[in-house]
């Protein structure tokens, strides 16, 4: 069974939610820079091999996957970059980069672009970012479904997930609007996930 009725799945990814949050105090600072120097060393090298030409990445804000190096690798390689701007509770549009300066605190916590146009380039990857991740694809996000919503309305765009090791879970609660990764980065190693054609990853169920 893939997916469970929305009662259940809910009560579930709260549990893993509140689960994933309390562990991250326990990383110590010079294990979260090993970790991410490590990451970003090994999504290099993948984006090296892809050669994206249009990029759309979250803007990294304390307890994630921090996204500047990549974004200034990007940026070095004249890649054209994209970050999100929230247009309201429901809906994220990607907008072009307007540099660090221009950047301001936005909702959640998140820097936040000053424009609010979506940019009309076809984005050919997305960088995703997530509390917990399954090696199967699945992702389990924040709870405002922004990024599933997105994911939807784009679906040739490649997904890559960013996350620690600790950040991975045999078992993410998924629903049917629940939007599936294409790859998972993380500070050990480069996962190729499972995507089915519904556009739902495939997961094992519990016994």
């Amino acid at each position: 069974m893939n997916t469970q009725s929305d009662a259940p799945v809910a009560s579930a990814k709260h549990q893993l939610r509140e689960s994933m949050k309390l562990s991250k105090p326990t990383r110590a600072p010079a294990w979260i820079e090993r970790s991410q120097r490590s990451l970003d060393e090994i999504l290099a090298q993948f984006l090296m091999h892809l050669k994206p030409r249009v990029v759309f990445s979250y803007l990294s804000k304390a307890g994630e996957v921090g996204t500047r190096t990549v974004i200034e690798h990007l940026l070095a390689q004249d890649v054209t970059l994209m970050v999100p701007s929230l247009l309201d509770r429901t809906q994220m549009v990607a907008t072009r980069f307007p540099g660090w300066q221009a950047l301001r605190p936005g909702a959640l916590g998140i820097l936040t672009p000053p424009s609010k146009e979506a940019c009309t380039e076809t984005v050919d990857l997305v960088l995703v970012p997530g509390l917990a991740f399954s090696t199967r694809g699945a992702r389990l996000g924040y709870g405002a479904g922004y990024y599933d919503r997105w994911l939807a309305a784009h679906p040739a765009a490649t997904r890559v997930g960013l996350a620690f090791e600790y950040q991975l879970s045999e078992h993410v609660p998924i629903a049917a609007h629940d939007e599936p990764l294409d790859y998972l980065v993380t500070e050990r190693r480069l996962i190729a996930c499972v995507r089915r054609n519904s556009g739902a990853p495939q997961e094992s169920s519990s016994s």
